[in-house]
């Protein structure tokens, strides 16, 4: 069985160059057909340019040694996995929290309960009841543990009775820029974009 090359193109923080975002970010160049994540382990980061400007990519397209380290790279890396050559920052990014909150309508109203918890078949936790009293609760989980032959646990918790909770979400608002930032408010992450060509070793 022979190999075949994938190229994609990445823009993407170098913090961030990982299998994850080889697919999330990047653009296919390459017409082979198959799955990239017959090949996506990230094996090396080959650093090219500080920066990625016109003259370092007609640098990289045109000349010899840049040739040769392409071509090393396809003989160098492992099928199934890949390699990325980085080809400068080509932008920066600074990362800022939103907060959204979602006042309710309706005071919340809270009791004390005797929450009972069990396990599902993947062994992940999930609620069974709610009871008011220990005994209650002790009955359930007993019962619970004997016909079902698996571990049952009560937690003495605060249950939302009436009302709506307060929630808040947080998502990342991002804002680039061509040249460094000299300042970022307190909070705020700046983050290097950089431009990665990423090649692929896959079985065809």
């Amino acid at each position: 069985m022979g190999a075949c090359s994938i190229e994609n193109v990445v823009n993407c923080p170098k913090e961030f160059l990982n299998s994850k975002t080889i697919h999330s970010w990047s653009e296919r160049t390459d017409s082979y057909s198959g799955d990239w994540n017959t090949c996506s382990n990230l094996k090396r980061v080959v650093k090219v340019f500080d920066k990625c400007t016109e003259t370092n990519l007609k640098k990289w397209n045109t000349e010899k040694k840049y040739h040769k380290m392409y071509e090393d790279a396809l003989d160098n890396t492992p099928k199934w996995s890949c390699m990325a050559f980085d080809l400068g920052v080509v932008s920066y990014e600074v990362w800022t929290a939103k907060k959204t909150k979602s006042p309710s309508k309706s005071k919340p109203t809270y009791k004390v309960m005797f929450n009972v918890y069990g396990y599902d078949k993947d062994d992940h936790k999930v609620k069974l009841a709610s009871k008011e009293t220990q005994t209650e609760a002790d009955k359930y989980a007993s019962r619970y543990t004997v016909e079902n032959g698996t571990m049952a646990f009560w937690v003495k918790e605060r249950v939302l009775v009436s009302g709506k909770e307060e929630t808040a979400s947080f998502d990342v608002v991002k804002k680039s820029y061509k040249s460094k930032p000299k300042t970022v408010k307190s909070g705020s992450v700046l983050r290097e974009i950089h431009k990665y060509r990423v090649i692929g070793i896959a079985a065809m």
